[in-house]
């Protein structure tokens, strides 16, 4: 798809006056009538689709099985299964190196959203949450005729109709005012339909993130391999009790001590690697997948493939990724009795920054958040210990002091608590030991409130594509529990391009902040417990 046809996605002038003209019975109706195959299909049957992620031949594959209203689609890449699934209530996610917990609405898996948005609004239950929208805040074209869907309990959709044969030409997510005043927004097209034997279905699905400049900033496409009725699942198996079990390795001691080094601001814990040799790694719980050095792959033999970009600190880089197997952590008296689960490692393609970074700080990788899946973690930074707990045998009553406050956690990929800033900025703020600041605000954030800070001096920090430059700010007073904060020195950061705010992801505490509190990550109870060593 040319970048002219990106930047004019949704309809055009001659096709609102249309819409306007015609009106939403005669626009919906006809529309109705060319999608009613399909919309039989799904509202009539258990139906299975696969998709190749990417190019045929080149993508993991996905299985989604659709049955009437409920749905369950399984990523399986890497030798790892990821579960999205929705059970009549809930969206969630769940796989074999994460919890399951329940996703924001207006973060559904890309593949799936035309199913869950807008195949179900052909119910006729569904028409009175179908609109015309007064207003596109965007560039238009000629191509498309528009209309607004707005169910309950999701976001809204804008949903583009080809203006020749009414087919569903593709779709964009998010409120009027959210898209007209993000700094990205995605489309997804519906390309290519074709005859599949049960229906006419889109062969490409594609997903665009542009900006409000018409520039592409990043594109993801789905191929749709086969359609066909399916046999009916059983109702469990779209709950989240029905996601892979995360693996519990069997610890030789309550708690087990892993022993780290935290120098220059960073927690490196060692391993052992498959051959023997003595490995380091960065703790990053701000990392949803890990990393390596690309010598250290090549030394382990890892296997490589995949092309993705991943954001971070307000920069982009290109990254392969690698299943790590046979890595072993190393306890108390270099107890080498833990076997870490396999798990993923991004291995960058074009930041030699990063990897010289890590080779500075003599690590080999970073190791990322899903220990918090597989145990209670304590990060103890004045003895330099790591505590693992199995959450089965973990008490805060025995196994912490007194005076710890409790503070509920929302988990996600990168699970958050809840914080407010200065009685007006708040959202979700994650816990980033991988990063060395105090306090991290997005500048979105505080766009957003209507609040500016003065920035007192500039700071420089190596982020995953090079050096970025943070603002320092002081804001008088952050809360997190009963936690108060006050004017802590805070870097405020900016949005990686492609990369939409999210207001579960307002802020983040790191290093300095770890080790002026003993923090313990309950995440199979949903809390996070905090020893303020201050007072």
């Amino acid at each position: 798809m040319g970048l002219r046809l990106i930047c004019a996605v949704l309809a055009g002038v001659c096709c609102a006056q249309f819409a306007q003209a015609a009106g939403l019975d005669s626009i919906f109706g006809r529309h109705r009538a060319v999608m009613a195959e399909l919309s039989s299909l799904f509202h009539g049957n258990p139906v299975e689709i696969v998709f190749a992620d990417g190019e045929i031949g080149d993508g993991k594959r996905i299985g989604f099985h659709w049955q009437f209203g409920r749905f369950r689609q399984e990523y399986n890449w890497l030798g790892f299964t990821e579960v999205f699934g929705y059970d009549g209530v809930d969206h969630w996610y769940g796989s074999d190196l994460s919890l399951p917990y329940s996703l924001n609405p207006s973060a559904i898996p890309d593949v799936t959203a035309e199913l869950i948005r807008n195949f179900q609004y052909l119910q006729p239950s569904q028409a009175g949450f179908i609109t015309l929208p007064e207003d596109v805040p965007l560039d238009l074209d000629e191509r498309y005729v528009v209309l607004r869907y707005l169910p309950p309990g999701m976001s809204e959709s804008l949903l583009l109709l080809d203006p020749f044969d009414f087919r569903l030409a593709g779709f964009v997510l998010g409120t009027l005012r959210l898209i007209e005043q993000a700094p990205v927004y995605r489309v997804t097209t519906l390309e290519e339909w074709a005859d599949y034997g049960s229906c006419w279905y889109p062969t490409v699905i594609r997903t665009t993130s542009v900006s409000p400049e018409g520039d592409v900033l990043k594109e993801k496409r789905h191929t749709a391999l086969s359609v066909e009725v399916a046999e009916a699942l059983l109702p469990g198996m779209f709950s989240p009790s029905s996601s892979p079990p995360v693996p519990q390795p069997a610890l030789p001691s309550v708690p087990y001590v892993v022993p780290f080094s935290y120098t220059n601001q960073t927690v490196l814990v060692r391993c052992r690697d498959p051959q023997g040799r003595t490995r380091k790694l960065e703790l990053d719980t701000g990392a949803a997948v890990g990393v390596l050095r690309r010598d250290t792959a090549g030394e382990i033999g890892l296997e490589l493939r995949g092309d993705e970009t991943v954001t971070g600190h307000g920069t982009t880089a290109a990254v392969e990724f690698g299943r790590v197997e046979g890595f072993v952590l190393e306890g108390a008296g270099r107890d080498y009795s833990v076997a870490l689960p396999p798990w993923p490692a991004a291995v960058f393609s074009d930041s030699a920054i990063m990897d010289e970074s890590l080779k500075s700080k003599n690590a080999d990788g970073l190791l990322g958040n899903f220990l918090l899946s597989n145990f209670v973690v304590t990060l103890d930074y004045r003895r330099r210990q790591m505590l693992l707990y199995p959450p089965s045998q973990f008490d805060p009553a025995i196994h912490l002091g007194e005076g710890y406050d409790v503070i509920e956690v929302t988990r996600d990929s990168m699970p958050f608590v809840q914080v407010e800033v200065d009685g007006q900025i708040r959202g979700g703020a994650f816990f980033n030991t991988g990063a060395q600041q105090y306090f991290t605000l997005a500048a979105w954030a505080c766009d957003a409130a209507g609040i500016t800070y003065p920035v007192e001096e500039f700071a420089e920090a190596v982020t995953i594509s090079g050096y970025t430059a943070f603002g320092i700010i002081r804001p008088e007073e952050v809360r997190i529990g009963r936690l108060v904060l006050e004017k802590p020195r805070t870097h405020l950061e900016i949005l990686a391009p492609g990369e939409a705010p999210n207001p579960n992801r307002i802020a983040s505490f790191g290093n300095e902040f770890f080790s002026r509190t003993r923090v313990t990550f309950d995440l199979f109870s949903r809390s996070y417990y905090i020893e303020d060593f201050r007072q």
